[in-house]
């Protein structure tokens, strides 16, 4: 069998070319903190991302137009028109084609990536759509502080304990392993690297209270005449989750916080509910 084809699977970095990509933009501060703390580690990375930013894009892909592929002044680095799922696709099955890659990560989103994000978020759509194509995959998100709570450690995200921490982090998971169509979501907190309080696997938290996102009137002049009105949708700030032992409650901590996520979402036991009280042969009815 190919080393391929087994699960669970670990990952030899110093032998593995890995590609690397975002949503913020190949041009992104956490693109070169990434490229930066992962470069020395593998035998060849490989960065294709979208040309400008793509916040929000979750797993979209692009359907019914061509995706412009070019490179950049910066070796093996290219910039797509897409969508982060795009460019994990292209990088997959086009721009390494002929060196297959070993491991996908996504990011490193500037703020966190936690609970009710997991469902917009372009940098896990890109890792989302590595997992569907049997490679392991990591997200990887920092956080900052709002507006409101800018303190001492400034309003981040901290690049410097990015290019620190992500290093010894990548190189205990790909020992730890993959188990098949599960990748790893990782959030930093808002910390300098000698402040952070340690590593935690985290389950996903949910926010109590109110949607993560929420419809407010737009700043640009409304047109009446026109029989519409302009919205927009602004990111909450939650403050409270469900339970202690999530991301939330942990990054507020102050801890790295590590997710497996599986991207089978069915939920097993309303599905043993659902057959117990709906499945019937339509002969019999």
């Amino acid at each position: 069998m190919n080393a391929r084809d087994e699960w669970p699977r670990r990952v030899d970095l110093s032998q593995a070319c890995v590609l690397l990509t975002n949503d913020d933009g190949v041009s992104a501060p956490g693109m070169a903190a990434l490229e930066a703390a992962i470069r020395p580690l593998a035998r060849r990375t490989v960065t294709v991302a979208p040309d400008g930013n793509r916040s929000g894009a979750g797993h979209a892909i692009t359907g019914f137009e061509p995706i412009a592929v070019s490179g950049t002044p910066h070796r093996d680095r290219w910039a797509i028109s897409g969508t982060p799922a795009d460019a994990a696709m292209i990088g997959l099955q086009h721009v390494l084609r002929d060196d297959p890659p070993e491991l996908v990560i996504s990011g490193v989103n500037r703020g966190a990536n936690v609970g009710d994000d997991y469902y917009a978020s372009g940098t896990i759509g890109a890792a989302i759509q590595a997992c569907l194509q049997d490679v392991p995959a990591l997200s990887v998100s920092a956080a900052y502080a709002r507006p409101d709570q800018v303190d001492r450690t400034g309003s981040g995200p901290h690049w410097d304990m990015v290019r620190q921490a992500l290093p010894n982090l990548v190189r205990d998971l790909c020992a730890h392993g993959w188990a098949r169509d599960v990748f790893y979501n990782i959030n930093l907190p808002n910390l300098p690297y000698p402040d952070i309080l340690g590593v935690r696997a985290a389950r996903q938290g949910r926010i109590d209270g109110a949607p993560s996102f929420y419809v407010q009137p737009s700043v640009e002049v409304q047109e009446p005449e026109s029989g519409s009105e302009r919205v927009g949708l602004a990111h909450a700030w939650p403050d409270r989750a469900r339970g202690v032992d999530n991301e939330y409650a942990l990054l507020k901590a102050g801890y790295i916080c590590v997710t497996p996520v599986r991207v089978e979402i069915t939920h097993a036991e309303g599905l043993s509910a659902l057959a117990a009280a709906m499945n019937k042969d339509l002969r019999d009815a």
